[in-house]
């Protein structure tokens, strides 16, 4: 299943990412969507799509989320987060999976910036990206 940050393709939400944004809206006190422009996959996801395309493997950290798209423009394009890059950590928190994503994201709420802690080709670095509110042109394909 490939979730953006608005929610995954069909409308169609599991209750634990339900209950990780509820979570996170509690303890944001905000209504805004917030966006930082890019399309996350789990891992175990990932592996699957290689194993069945019959790729070569592709290198992966042992957590994180796997960016598959990013918006332009975005907080994440001005920032260089690249498709193919793994999302690790968010504002110094681990990202074990897609709910952690979001948890973090609405936790930071828009208006701040964050830390992205991003692995591209081998290499661990950190990027700094404002958080935004979602724009209506942003919507899940």
């Amino acid at each position: 299943m490939r979730l953006l940050e608005g929610g995954p393709t069909g409308g169609v939400l599991p209750i634990t990412l339900v209950m990780n944004l509820f979570e996170a809206l509690k303890t944001a006190k905000s209504h805004q969507s917030p966006w930082l422009g890019i399309s996350v996959l789990e891992l175990p996801t990932l592996r699957r799509q290689v194993a069945a395309q019959k790729h070569a493997p592709v290198a992966m950290p042992p957590t994180g989320v796997f960016i598959d798209d990013v918006f332009t423009p975005s907080p994440a394009s001005r920032a260089d987060v690249r498709p193919g890059d793994f999302l690790i950590a968010l504002g110094g928190h681990p990202v074990l999976s897609v709910g952690d994503f979001q948890t973090w994201l609405y936790a930071t709420g828009a208006g701040a910036v964050t830390e992205l802690t991003l692995v591209r080709d081998g290499r661990t670095f950190g990027v700094q990206a404002r958080v935004e509110v979602r724009p209506a042109s942003a919507t899940t394909h």
